[in-house]
């Protein structure tokens, strides 16, 4: 695991590595992006590289590494964003979660095995920017079984910002690289080869060394600007004219002023985009910004492409490791320095036409797409596509047993869905799926606010008012002292919500007494209520309905 703050070279250092690995011909390198644009996002990237499902079905894949494998396609369409392929066969988020870690470590040992015993190579697995990735991947990554450790196992090079270090399995070995303040021997040895012959002069190599602090990204960019500069050989009267920004993001945004007003106009925009960059999707955005009052020239595709493979050549952008069509900054510090700078009303125009562009991508992406919809409306500001992907994202992270996820996309719907005048059912839905989220997590006290507010919504709906109930009285149970049952089911006065009333009431057998409504069991309803340890029967009462919402999957019998 390779471990440094920001510029000091971690992902440069493992795509170094694994090229060298790749070069000798030991191992089979495959790279994937912590980039955290959906739930487990780390992984289906790595599994989408490693088996090569942009050429053939996940069942094809699976069943032609190991026949026992095929067992487990639904699960990664599942992931992969197909909707439609059987969700329902997985019905409990921890089943989920259980099936996709004995699916990742079965498909990881039996490709590395493959890898070993066709080809004599080693399978390498580069996993770079954690500290990017979703806290379900990270999860994931700490739960690999201690079998991957074996001889023929996969090897794992991690790459994480320091500070940010995920928890990693226990029974795995581990080696730590850590990476900090370069040396003065380094130091020289680095403005050497990034001189490229030049001769340079002890007063750059002083100011160089003194201003970049012994960072890496810092000291490339100074000896770039001196070199285009023609100021590599200058002596210390020269340099004394040469303005250095005080600052790591100010020696990046420096680095635009290079590039023609044009492309450094088209980098601002692409920085809307995130780390990702698709070539169609840029053309379509690039297409819609020239219909603006403020944009100079027609959009169309060719010079649309051209101005990538400029960017590319000039060092700002560079192909994805994984073979991907998608572009991406060379340095996502200098994207997040570049977006900065954009003015909010622009930067709210930007992501409305990216949003806008991805919804025209084809209907089984939705899913997965769904983050990045969710990210681009709710910067622009619109409030209705906002709380539509919101839900949709959340509900399927939840089930997918991304909890994580799916508190924030709630979250998120919870705000500001009050803005839009719906029908209190809907809300009331959105917070009852908060509250079971909040429920697995265990926010207890936040789950029976949110179950709270979702029962006083849902006034007139029985079944949403009863799965309201439901969760104030499983914290009830989860929180009561003792857990006693007899106290712990008593919720209508733990919950203060009023009970729904059913919608059918059987008529009384008798009217001379009612249900007393004490529950003979947590799991199990009462079919004849005990008080005091006499039953209702041998006191001459005839039973009714009690009124009460039925608890779990069983009625109350009366």
């Amino acid at each position: 695991m390779v471990q440094g703050p920001p510029g000091h070279g971690k992902t440069r250092l493992l795509q170094e590595a694994a090229g060298r690995l790749q070069a000798t011909g030991l191992a089979r390198v495959v790279m994937a992006d912590g980039v955290a644009d959906q739930p487990y996002g780390l992984w289906v990237s790595l599994l989408d590289s490693l088996l090569d499902l942009s050429r053939q079905t996940p069942f094809a894949a699976l069943d032609r590494l190991d026949p026992l494998l095929g067992r487990h396609a639904d699960l990664l369409e599942l992931l992969r964003g197909r909707e439609d392929h059987e969700p329902d066969r997985l019905v409990a988020p921890d089943l989920l979660r259980a099936r996709l870690r004995v699916m990742l470590a079965e498909v990881l040992l039996a490709a590395a095995q493959r890898t070993r015993a066709g080809q004599r190579q080693r399978l390498v697995l580069v996993l770079d920017a954690l500290h990017r990735a979703d806290d379900a991947s990270l999860e994931l990554l700490a739960s690999l079984p201690e079998a991957l450790a074996d001889a023929d196992g996969p090897v794992l090079f991690l790459g994480v910002r320091a500070g940010q270090v995920p928890a990693l399995p226990p029974g795995l070995p581990a080696r730590e690289v850590v990476l900090g303040r370069m040396t003065d021997a380094e130091v020289d040895a680095l403005i050497d080869q990034l001189a490229l012959g030049r001769a340079v002069s002890p007063a750059a190599r002083a100011l160089v060394s003194e201003r970049a602090g012994g960072n890496p990204l810092f000291l490339e960019e100074l000896v770039a600007a001196l070199v285009e500069d023609e100021l590599a050989d200058a002596d210390t009267l020269v340099l004394a004219g040469f303005r250095v920004p005080g600052s790591l993001f100010g020696m990046l945004l420096a680095r635009l002023n290079r590039l023609s007003p044009r492309l450094r106009e088209v980098v601002r925009h692409l920085s809307v985009f995130g780390m990702g960059i698709l070539p169609d999707l840029w053309t379509r955005v690039s297409d819609a910004l020239a219909s603006q009052d403020e944009q100079t020239r027609p959009g169309n595709q060719t010079t649309a492409r051209d101005e990538l493979r400029a960017l590319v050549s000039a060092g700002v952008l560079e192909p994805q490791a994984t073979g991907s069509p998608e572009l991406r900054f060379r340095q996502s510090l200098l994207r997040e320095a570049v977006y900065a700078t954009i003015l909010p009303e622009n930067r709210r125009l930007l992501h409305r036409l990216i949003a806008e562009a991805l919804e025209t991508q084809p209907a089984d992406q939705h899913a997965r797409l769904g983050p990045h919809l969710l990210n681009h409306y709710r910067q622009a500001g619109v409030v209705e596509r906002t709380v539509f992907y919101a839900r949709r994202v959340g509900r399927r992270a939840l089930r997918l047993g991304a909890y994580a996820e799916a508190v924030q996309a709630l979250q998120i719907a919870v705000g500001s869905q009050g803005r839009l005048g719906e029908e209190p059912a809907r809300p009331a839905q959105t917070l009852l799926d908060l509250a079971w989220t909040l429920l697995y997590v265990g926010r207890f006290d936040e789950a029976a606010e949110r179950a709270r507010d979702a029962g006083v919504l849902a006034e007139r709906e029985p079944a949403l008012a009863g799965r309201a109930h439901l969760v104030c009285a499983q914290v009830a149970y989860l929180r009561g002292p003792g857990r006693t049952p007899a106290k712990s089911w008593r919720w209508p006065s733990t919950c203060s919500i009023r009970p729904a009333t059913p919608s059918r009431r059987p008529a009384p057998r008798a009217p001379r007494a009612s249900c007393c409504g004490a529950w003979a069991s947590p799991r199990r309803a009462c079919p004849w209520p005990r008080r005091a340890g006499r039953s209702c029967a041998r006191r001459g009462i005839a039973p009714r309905c009690c009124g009460r919402p039925m608890i779990w999957a069983t009625s109350c019998g009366i």
